[in-house]
């Protein structure tokens, strides 16, 4: 048991909670600009991306990033056209790129590529250079995102106020989208390219009943997030079951006492 959460279990809990205490912040801009899909559309293209690293002899690692990277500047090209509504880009990109992705794979029958670990994540593999490139990608781009916090937050809540009061840093935007994308190709190993969003958006959707201001619910959904992957992963340990699936439920129940506390707070006002 010692030598399994030596090797297995408190690495899966450190990169777990250094995934959530960074997509705090960032599931709450998400769900403010109510783009809570372009996590998983860039999720989407992983495999993609993983088939692509494969091709051109680049460490699935890094090819995911790569790849990650790019559809998020056609996310912001397609968004900035104004040529499609933004629900529906995200869709076409989503969907293209996994349907590319299956279709290359079907091509390649002598590669060996386990689907299962990039559909539901594969936590408990994790390996040194796992917790770095976490450790690396996690703390730079949530350091960005300090820096174009308000910029952020003030284009959210009313852009062109923002722009007149001059309080829009340049390519805020375009930052924003490329540091979503590098978070989800780092959150990929934990949960998957199925439950990405989750880990994205719920502890900030269950944050927004509790918190009453922007920078209390990015730390709350943080908190939020770091608790299920505690709990979660406690749960796998004892009980033998999916450590994804179990952050994920811890979660969706935090959400529901959020809520609650919500109504009971505001029944006694």
């Amino acid at each position: 048991m010692l030598e399994f959460l030596d090797d297995f279990y408190v690495r899966a809990m450190v990169a777990g909670l250094l995934v959530a205490f960074v997509a705090g912040p960032f599931g709450c801009l998400l769900a403010w600009r109510r783009m809570a899909f372009m996590g998983e559309t860039i999720a989407h293209s992983s495999l993609l991306g993983v088939v692509l690293g494969i091709i051109l002899g680049i460490a699935p690692q890094y090819s995911i990033i790569i790849l990650a990277l790019v559809m998020a500047v056609v996310l912001f090209l397609l968004d900035q056209s104004k040529g499609l509504a933004r629900d529906v880009s995200l869709n076409v990109v989503a969907h293209g790129s996994l349907g590319v992705g299956l279709f290359i794979v079907s091509l390649m029958p002598d590669v060996n590529i386990d689907l299962e670990a990039y559909l539901f994540g594969s936590l408990f593999a994790i390996d040194d250079l796992d917790l770095l490139i976490i450790f690396a990608g996690g703390g730079g781009i949530l350091l960005i995102l300090l820096y174009y916090w308000r910029s952020l937050v003030a284009l959210t809540i009313s852009p062109d106020l923002a722009r007149a009061e001059n309080l829009v840093k340049p390519d805020s935007e375009f930052i924003f989208t490329l540091l979503v994308a590098v978070l989800v190709a780092i959150t990929m190993k934990i949960t998957g390219l199925l439950l990405v969003s989750a880990i994205l958006i719920i502890p900030a959707a269950a944050a927004r009943f509790i918190a009453n201001s922007p920078e209390k619910m990015a730390v709350y959904a943080s908190l939020i997030g770091m608790i299920s992957v505690a709990l979660g992963l406690y749960i796998s340990l004892i009980n033998d079951v999916a450590g994804n699936a179990a952050i994920i439920v811890v979660a969706i129940g935090l959400f529901i006492l959020s809520f609650l506390a919500s109504k009971f707070i505001l029944s006694n006002r």
